[in-house]
């Protein structure tokens, strides 16, 4: 008889994903940190990571758009 349950592979997936969440958090922290040590004032910091992360994902959608040619080369 096992002793212990094994992990399914959905419960690895979550815990993966999680652990990357968490690791996308205390980046985004420490980017505001330093931010804020540069002298930005803390909204402000706050609004430049956030302008930052929306101009990332849309350039990350623009370009794995499929069956476009974006003329780059």
């Amino acid at each position: 008889m096992k002793t212990a349950a094994q992990t399914t592979f959905p419960e690895r997936v979550g815990r993966t994903l999680g652990r990357l969440w968490r690791g996308l958090m205390r980046l985004d922290r420490k980017a505001n940190g330093w931010l804020v040590a540069q002298g930005m004032a803390p909204g402000v910091a706050r609004a430049v990571l956030l302008v930052t992360t929306l101009v990332a994902l849309g350039l990350l959608l623009y370009v794995s758009h499929p069956g476009r040619s974006y003329g780059l080369l």
